[in-house]
């Protein structure tokens, strides 16, 4: 059985999968049990039964966590703990661990009762001045963090769970205890806040805060366009305390500790200590936990006269990671870690060789090589949580990282340098000017290229699944030259595999032919994307880019980088609002606008359209937007209609596959509906309600007419009274399913023409 290791922690991750949703478990089951036997030429029965164990253990752990009470509801609750530290997302924010609580279990009428665990921690927004470690009882009002509204936002609930953090609260009244602090909490704090203060007096205000940003973890006093800027050109990891952190910290160290006496077992039991002081003092972070977990395990092996191999350490650092808290599998942080560390361990053996002699440009190319090999392995993760890939990072890297690796030492050595009187200025000054640099560099970079980093487009299952196979496949090779004989032919293996996330082909598509609509929850406003069995994207309004301003992450969030069209059926910024920043970031084919309407009513979208080579089109009734296999009818505005209101000039038009008509109606009164009565397919009816459920739409006439099916109203908050009582009833009493993005967050519709699948995305 070849690499026991990895087997098994792809048993437990899928197991961690298929409890928390994300597979079926039979599918589960069948791919775990399918990757054993393909991973093991020998020992097969023993890989099998290593893979269903480990599938098992991370099926239980996972279920067990799931039965933590979730509330939707606020419930009051009085509670005893301290503070342990401030939020990681903001340091407006406290984390509280309750160790004791009393909570009304009384539930009102038709509510279930919520019975909390005996002690959990929640973040709040503190009322006053508190202490880190203090002890206080609060009262204050409790419930889970909120659910992304549309696929693949940012899941705050996941993230609070990745952190150890049970529910986000209110606090009502707060009254500090006359307790002693917490030990651990309150003495790491003081650390931390000394470390903090030598950085600044030492270093300077923004070297100082760059240098605790990379020693403490923390960027929130980071300046954000300069954040920003580290993310677009890909140099961010040297803001996360990970390998580079802990190694730097390992080896000084251990340097140190070499020109002692001390014995050899103690000198690497003091290593072990100092790692898990620092793991302590940075958080448990998952790439903090992989770093130090790895470290360790290496030292003990060579310890025990061992041999170390990078790749199972992985895995066993990473399971060790998972049993600790299973949900981290899902966390950014973790899966960027460990890609990065398999890039190293797989994909680098791949595309360079040792270089023993010394020789200048071999170690320039090899260094290229690593970087390029982090990049490919953990593009995947990258593409799935940021949407962005940052080419030039291959590049800029190279100076960073050696930078880095001369700054963040002697920020290092400062610290215990402090209370002396002319070293710990020197190391300073000398850290600052490497922290200058590199802030430098990155400028550099971001500001000599147009576009430093490109949109990415989420991958689909298929595509992530495939890519995953490959990767892994790679990693259970006998020797180098297993998969890959000649170097030209490694290069483009990697440069493939980098291409197949970029500008993979329509995978989703091509195994899942159906048409896939979503209806996206954008508040008051309209958005909704087409996306064809033949792999084209349609997207109808773009929602108000004053309240929501993510559309264009959206789009790809939902595996859309290139749209075929996009339909804007009226100039109000309720359906025009995020078109600038889709027509900015993403590929658009054409850009289709109301003829009843001055072009100039669209405001500077034509302009911006233009300039990025958008062929612009104005259509009337009866023009027809052909397709692969299928066509957009419009059946308003009228060709003769001229400086029509907006809504009137609403574009309405229909999208026919199979025995279904899908019916978009932009923001048209009962006027207009009556005109478009006779036009309308005699087919089963999906349909977008006209003005967000407006009593002035959806007449009785109109809606008698379609083939009753499903009906969507696109709403939010508002002032106006929509969805109006008189449209929910015409809806009804004609028998049409309705659903309401403000209840239910995205709508999304897949059908095959004939049989019909619908989702809630917040009620699952």
């Amino acid at each position: 059985m070849r690499r026991p290791s990895i087997i098994a922690w792809v048993g437990l991750a899928i197991g961690i999968t298929a409890a928390s949703g994300r597979l079926e478990i039979w599918l589960a089951a069948l791919i775990a049990t399918g990757f054993a036997w393909i991973a093991s030429e020998s020992g097969r029965p023993k890989a099998l039964i290593l893979v269903l164990l480990m599938f098992t253990f991370g099926y239980s752990p996972m279920l067990n966590r799931q039965t933590i009470p979730r509330m939707e509801m606020p419930l009051r609750v009085v509670a005893v703990g301290y503070v342990d530290r401030y939020s990681a997302l903001s340091e407006e924010k406290l984390v509280f661990h309750v160790v004791g609580h009393l909570s009304s279990d009384e539930s009102e009428q038709g509510q279930e009762v919520i019975r909390l665990p005996e002690t959990f921690a929640a973040v709040f927004k503190p009322l006053e001045q508190m202490k880190i470690g203090g002890y206080y009882r609060l009262t204050m009002t409790l419930n889970s963090a909120s659910l992304p509204r549309n696929p693949g936002m940012f899941n705050y609930r996941q993230f609070l769970d990745s952190r150890g953090i049970a529910y986000q609260g209110e606090v009502v009244g707060a009254e500090a205890l006359d307790h002693s602090p917490h030990r651990v909490a309150s003495f790491r704090e003081k650390v931390r806040q000394r470390i903090l203060d030598v950085l600044l007096n030492r270093l300077g205000a923004e070297e100082g805060q760059l240098a605790a940003a990379m020693i403490l973890g923390d960027t929130a006093d980071l300046d954000p366009e300069l954040l920003e800027i580290y993310r677009q050109t890909g140099t961010a990891h040297i803001l996360a305390v990970s390998g580079l952190h802990f190694g730097i910290l390992f080896t000084g160290a251990e340097i140190l500790l070499e020109r002692t006496k001390l014995p050899y077992i103690l000198r690497k039991l003091s290593l072990v200590v100092l790692l898990l002081l620092f793991l302590g003092l940075v958080g448990l972070r998952s790439s903090a936990m992989r770093a130090a977990g790895m470290l360790i395990l290496a030292g003990g092996l060579q310890t025990l006269g061992r041999q170390y191999d990078r790749l199972s350490g992985l895995a066993l650092t990473g399971m060790g990671i998972l049993v600790f808290r299973p949900v981290l599998l899902f966390d950014v942080g973790y899966q960027m870690s460990m890609a990065a560390v398999f890039g190293i361990a797989v994909v680098l053996p791949v595309l360079a060789k040792p270089d023993r002699k010394g020789n200048p440009v071999k170690g320039f190319l090899n260094a290229l090589a690593l970087s390029f090999s982090v990049l490919v392995a953990t593009a995947l993760p990258a593409a799935w949580h940021f949407n962005t890939l940052s080419l030039i990072s291959v590049i800029v890297n190279l100076p960073v990282v050696f930078l880095t690796g001369l700054a963040l030492p002697l920020a290092f050595l400062t610290l215990p340098l402090s209370p002396l009187p002319v070293l710990p200025a020197l190391t300073g000054w000398m850290s600052s000017q490497g922290l200058r640099l590199i802030e430098a560099v990155v400028r550099f970079a971001e500001g000599m290229t147009a576009h430093p980093s490109i949109p990415a487009a989420t991958p689909g299952v298929f595509k992530s699944a495939g890519v995953a196979a490959i990767l892994i496949v790679l990693a259970m090779r006998k020797s180098r030259r297993e998969f890959f004989d000649y170097g030209r032919v490694r290069i483009l293996g990697s440069i493939g595999l980098l291409a197949l996330i970029l500008f993979g082909l329509p995978f989703e598509a091509w195994l899942q032919p159906v048409d896939r609509i979503r209806f996206f929850d954008v508040g008051q406003g309209d958005a909704a994307l087409i996306q064809t069995r033949a792999g084209e994207n349609i997207l109808i309004d773009s929602g108000d880019g004053r309240a929501f301003r993510e559309m264009d992450q959206l789009l790809l969030k939902s595996g859309v980088s290139t749209l075929s069209l996009m339909v804007l059926t009226h100039p109000h910024m309720d359906h025009i609002g995020g078109a600038e920043a889709v027509l900015e970031r993403l590929k658009v084919g054409s850009l289709v606008l109301s003829g009843a309407v001055r072009p100039e009513s669209y405001g500077s979208l034509t302009e911006v359209a233009s300039r990025r080579g958008v062929e612009i089109f104005y259509v009337h009734t009866g023009d027809r937007i052909g397709l692969k296999g299928s066509h957009l009818e419009v059946l308003s505005p009228p060709e003769d209609a001229v400086d029509m209101g907006a809504n009137e000039a609403s574009i309405v038009m229909t999208y026919v596959t199979g025995e279904l008509s899908f019916l978009f109606t932009g923001d048209i009164t009962a006027r207009q509906e009556y005109a478009i009565i006779d036009r309308i397919p005699s087919l089963k009816t999906i349909l977008k309600v006209a003005h967000h459920g407006s009593k002035t739409s959806s007449s009785e006439a109109f809606i008698s007419a379609l083939k009753p099916g499903m009906a969507v109203i696109s709403v939010g908050r508002n002032s106006f009274g929509h969805p109006g009582r008189i449209t929910l009833d015409t809806l009804f009493e004609n028998k049409f399913i309705t659903y309401r993005t403000d209840l239910s967050g995205c709508i999304e519709v897949k059908t095959d023409g004939e049989s019909v699948w619908s989702r809630q995305w917040l009620k699952n």
